[in-house]
């Protein structure tokens, strides 16, 4: 199993999860032609994509995956906010029942409820191709545990000490400071996170979605780093072709 974003910001998020006999993509919050240059052309290896949330940087190419053949999975509250028109029950539109797994080819997935501002946002727990993954992004923290991972792909957008100073100097609005608060997982959210978990299978850890303003790459991974004694990678805001 391996765990390749590319791309990770507000801007757009889209990665891809492989194995031995298959492929899947996670997110697909970039135009259509990034996408196809970012899986080398190759949309027709993965076996569907799986959609967090219904908010663009996460879901933007919905439509034109469909339009490929490729099934979609994500919550009924996101098909019911993204879908219009002739998609609406579109036959490659798969409805994910939070908490039942289900097969995406060769990967079993698990969708889990999360804390964000799109109403039915979704983690994945995906497992298979000799790994188990966990992909939890756009929350403000999660209560659940996650026995048994190989790899760890969380977001970590802001830190406490950027986001206070950049609201005192006004970089950041009081209103921006409230949302990303309620709605992104901090650093220091991440690391109590990761610690409360049994980390002895993982192999890497992988940080999403950093903020441009709010977040410090080198600090955050080095932190996480200390925190774990895994491997930690940046996922990188765009990846180039």
């Amino acid at each position: 199993m391996t765990f390749t974003p590319i791309a990770s910001s507000s801007a757009g998020c889209a990665y891809i999860l492989a194995g031995a006999t298959g492929s899947l993509l996670i997110d697909c919050g970039i135009n259509i032609r990034r996408l196809k240059e970012g899986t080398g052309f190759q949309l027709s290896r993965f076996a569907g994509c799986l959609v967090s949330h219904a908010h663009m940087d996460h879901a933007s190419s919905i439509k034109p995956l469909l339009d490929f053949g490729m099934n979609v999975w994500a919550s009924r509250e996101t098909w019911e906010a993204y879908l219009l028109g002739a998609y609406a029950g579109h036959h490659r539109a798969k409805v994910i029942a939070p908490l039942e797994e289900f097969s995406v080819g060769d990967w079993r997935v698990i969708g889990f409820p999360v804390i964000h501002d799109a109403p039915g946002t979704l983690g994945f727990l995906v497992s298979g191709q000799g790994g188990k993954l966990l992909y939890l992004t756009d929350t403000a923290f999660t209560e659940f545990k996650f026995p048994g991972l190989t790899h760890i792909a969380v977001e970590c957008n802001w830190s406490e000490e950027a986001i206070r100073a950049n609201t005192r100097s006004g970089e950041v609005s009081s209103e921006r400071f409230k949302r990303t608060v309620n709605n992104h997982m901090s650093l220091e959210r991440v690391i109590r996170f990761l610690q409360a978990n049994d980390l002895t299978t993982v192999k890497e850890i992988h940080l999403l979605h950093l903020s441009d303003t709010n977040s410090d790459e080198q600090e955050f991974k080095q932190a996480a780093m200390k925190a774990t004694g895994k491997p930690v990678f940046i996922a990188a805001k765009a990846v180039q072709v």
